[in-house]
């Protein structure tokens, strides 16, 4: 009876335990386990929470580097507020020519102040900064009306200095359509691409109405920043031209495509242009 007693126990045993693995041995091996998942665990919150620190630094030199700019246009908008050349000159950036130009503008801007033409409060209606450099479209009050001059910085040795116009910097290529009118233009000259294209086009649909034009006839217009004339067909035959961006000069904020630039355009249009005819 002994043993069969002895088999049965161990084959009890056996069942108990199918693996036949020493139950300590087990234990350590499930506990090496549970901490090289907890290690993995650490080590992605560590890589994780050393991305967000990073993260959050560059936010943060980025809003500091954008402060930095936003102080520089306050100071020179009031060195032009209280007549202060030295502080003004200061600030400009470029080779000689540059340098008088702004010396010049300074004296024009003193003379609109002593006439209590203008008010310059460096309010920016928008901002854009790639790198160490950036351009801005800061509000100017002439006459009690809202004017915009886009002004270019370039940043050296932790501080912004104002440039001549860049045209590498006008921002990307983009494309709008308006009825039968297309524009090609860059991301500075958005707001005046939007309005000239909607005007063009409403002008462009009165003039088929009376004359009867061709319903597949476009127009297409460029506006680049450095074109020397104002209005500049660039293919009349194929209804093509180019328009030089407002924003070389002082512009209304609110509606840089104006009257003027309407009547120049459409005359330009009217006298050398068959509408497809």
């Amino acid at each position: 009876m002994s043993r069969i007693r002895f088999e049965w126990e161990v084959e009890a045993d056996t069942i108990d335990q199918p693996d036949g693995e020493d139950p300590l041995l087990k234990r350590n091996r499930r506990r090496n386990l549970r901490r090289l998942l907890l290690l993995v665990a650490l080590l992605v919150a560590a890589i994780l929470l050393g991305g967000l620190a990073l993260h959050l630094r560059l936010v943060q030199v980025q809003n500091e580097i954008a402060q930095q700019l936003t102080d520089t246009i306050k100071v020179e908008a009031a060195a032009l507020r209280i007549g202060d050349r030295s502080t003004f000159m200061q600030i400009q950036s470029g080779d000689e020519s540059w340098l008088t130009a702004q010396s010049t503008l300074f004296e024009r801007y003193q003379t609109l102040k002593s006439a209590n033409a203008i008010e310059l409060s460096g309010d920016i209606l928008s901002v854009t900064i790639a790198g160490e450099r950036a351009r801005a479209l800061v509000r100017e009050d002439v006459n009690g009306l809202p004017y915009a001059r886009l002004s270019f910085y370039v940043r050296a040795e932790r501080t912004w200095r104002h440039t001549a116009p860049d045209f590498t910097f006008w921002g990307e290529q983009q494309r709008s359509e308006a009825g039968r009118v297309i524009v090609n233009y860059q991301e500075a000259d958005a707001i005046f691409s939007r309005q000239l294209a909607e005007a063009v086009a409403n002008w462009f649909d009165a003039q088929c109405a009376a004359i009867d034009c061709d319903a597949g006839a476009k127009l297409q217009i460029d506006i680049v920043p450095d074109l020397e004339e104002p209005l500049l067909w660039m293919d009349a035959g194929a209804g093509r031209l180019l328009v030089r961006s407002p924003y070389l000069d002082r512009v209304r904020a609110e509606t840089p495509f104006d009257k003027e630039q309407a009547a120049a355009l459409y005359k330009l249009i009217s006298d050398n242009w068959d509408f497809g005819l």
